[in-house]
């Protein structure tokens, strides 16, 4: 007889040895499965580190695309040919190069040529309407919709 590791009773010498066999087996399956699982989470991290580095060109490109061309109508600026617009652009690679985050780049533009030079609205003040519109007129519809269709479907079994 042997005293059982975990529990302090005693148990036959083959139980012992199959649970100590079992403890061994489970402890290296456990280290094993720490390792793959540090090895995959390492990594992934290191695959999405690598893929969320933007170039200064990328970064240039998706401003060139929220700020609109100050002569051109309807045109950002990667779309417009305009001299004004090139000359933008250039401004956005120095600014980048100096060391400015985008959204100094963006401000330094709404500064000079108004919110009319933003792509897209900012969502605050009355702008805002131009963002909650939308939102509540699709959910008018929606509404309108549901209560038709339940309506029809309410006269369909009362006829039945």
């Amino acid at each position: 007889m042997a005293a059982c590791p975990l529990h302090s009773k005693r148990v036959s010498k083959v139980a012992y040895s199959k649970l100590s066999t079992f403890l061994e087996t489970f402890s290296c399956i456990k280290n094993s499965i720490n390792l793959n699982t540090s090895l995959i989470l390492l990594c992934l991290l290191f695959a999405t580190s690598c893929t969320n580095q933007e170039t200064s060109e990328e970064i240039a490109q998706r401003i060139d695309r929220s700020l609109m061309c100050p002569v051109c109508p309807a045109e950002t600026l990667d779309q417009s040919q305009s001299e004004l617009a090139k000359q933008m652009k250039s401004v956005i690679r120095e600014q980048l190069s100096d060391g400015k985050t985008d959204q100094e780049i963006i401000n330094y533009f709404v500064l000079r040529y108004g919110e009319e030079v933003l792509s897209s609205p900012p969502k605050a003040g009355s702008n805002l309407v131009a963002w909650i519109t939308p939102v509540i007129i699709l959910i008018l519809i929606t509404l309108i919709i549901s209560i038709k269709l339940l309506k029809k479907s309410i006269v369909t079994k009362n006829e039945i």
